[in-house]
């Protein structure tokens, strides 16, 4: 079930920009967001958001492939 939670996680900021744009400014709020809408995920996962770079989210201002070295 948590694979799936990060994944509906990953869609949801992918999808809707204006959430992405606030995830990168404000991550622990958002990440509480995406719980209220019934995304769960655990201290693990959301540690694991908190620490990702937020230009991956931004496919228009980096490339992927920068991120995978």
């Amino acid at each position: 079930m948590s694979m799936e939670m990060v994944g509906l996680a990953i869609e949801t900021l992918v999808s809707d920009e204006r959430l992405r744009t606030r995830f990168s400014r404000s991550r622990i709020e958002t990440i509480a967001d995406l719980g209220v809408r019934g995304i769960e995920l655990t201290p693990d996962e959301i540690e694991l958001f908190i620490q990702t770079d937020a230009d991956i989210w931004f496919w228009e201002r980096s490339s992927a492939a920068d991120h995978l070295h």
